[in-house]
């Protein structure tokens, strides 16, 4: 099995209905956990400005949500949190202090750092 399947398919199910929703990107240590057989405590998403919204009035009605530090909404979605980023990747990759992976849930394609 590939990388991009391996992370396709032990992905929480409500994982991939949220990326489902948009072209967003899972980056973060989630990608990685995945890929070292391990269960993430926490995914984070960045989606593009116009996605954002989409995303926000799916999970506001169902779960509790803060404001986090960086201005990212931070839902608590049964046993993990899910943070949600409104940003183009691009802005997202520049910025990161550590970044490992990005994978897209549409497209199933996985970037990683050389």
């Amino acid at each position: 099995m590939n990388r991009e399947q391996k992370v396709y398919e032990n992905l929480d199910p409500k994982i991939k209905s949220v990326l489902n929703l948009t072209n967003g990107w899972l980056v973060g240590n989630a990608v990685f956990d995945i890929l070292t057989d391990r269960k993430p405590d926490d995914y984070d998403i960045v989606v593009n400005s116009p996605e954002f919204h989409t995303i926000i009035k799916s999970l506001t009605v169902t779960y509790k949500f803060t404001i986090n530090n960086y201005g990212g909404f931070k839902f608590y979605i049964d046993d993990f949190v899910l943070d949600v980023w409104t940003e183009d990747l691009s802005h997202f990759l520049l910025a990161a202090l550590n970044f490992n992976y990005a994978y897209n849930f549409k497209s199933r394609l996985l970037i990683g750092k050389i």
